[in-house]
């Protein structure tokens, strides 16, 4: 399994500077931050919740920033829940108290609101994208690391070249090498094509 330290070697190795590894960590930790919202495979999830009764608000989980769905299983048969604008969710709730079986859902910060309530206890499955904390130490891993190997690699690469060697041709060419020239290039567009070809298997992962 590939860990931070050994990424940071690789680079120091590469551009044959082994008096930057702070800065190459820095840089590693800053190509992380710049893909974490990318939607891929690796970094869905999916969490199983139990619905209680009355309560119409769930914590979203830890990293979330964005969501798939939420289904609701139902005599062995997941239903999903619409959409439905905050706002109106908000009129809706002042107008009346109402329970019953979920249908809609709305997002806002930190929540996840359902309307209407819960009559009852329900298993609510949530797909979603999340992000996960950056590597500090050496022995460190992370999703990206261990899945994007190169991408983090070259977009680093390209960082440490402009914000610390001044080398304005291979920033060009490690930047080329992480997002194309138009931002969807390049690894970052072959890592999609190959994670986002499974996209059938985090949507009914559970």
């Amino acid at each position: 399994m590939a860990t931070f330290g050994g990424l940071i070697d690789d680079i120091a190795n590469e551009i044959n500077r082994d008096d930057l590894n702070t800065e190459i960590g820095e840089a590693v930790k800053a190509a992380i931050r710049h893909f974490e919202t990318e939607r891929f495979h690796f970094n869905s999830d999916v969490q199983q919740t139990t619905l209680t009764s009355g309560s119409g608000a769930l914590t979203l989980p830890p990293g979330f920033f964005s969501l798939v769905s939420i289904k609701l299983r139902i005599n062995s048969v997941d239903r999903s829940l619409l959409p439905m604008s905050y706002q109106e969710m908000d009129e809706y709730d002042s107008m009346q108290s109402v329970t019953g079986q979920p249908v809609y859902y709305s997002i806002f910060e930190e929540l996840l609101r359902l309307f209407p309530k819960p009559d009852s206890s329900y298993t609510a499955f949530l797909s979603y994208f999340r992000t996960y904390e950056l590597p500090t130490d050496n022995g460190d891993t992370h999703v990206f690391i261990d899945n994007a190997y190169d991408l983090i690699k070259y977009y680093a690469k390209f960082l440490v070249y402009a914000n610390l060697l001044a080398a304005t041709d291979r920033a060009t060419y490690y930047l080329t090498m992480a997002i194309g020239t138009d931002g969807q290039g390049g690894e970052l567009a072959r890592l999609k094509r190959r994670y986002n070809g499974q996209q059938q298997d985090y949507r009914l992962r559970s």
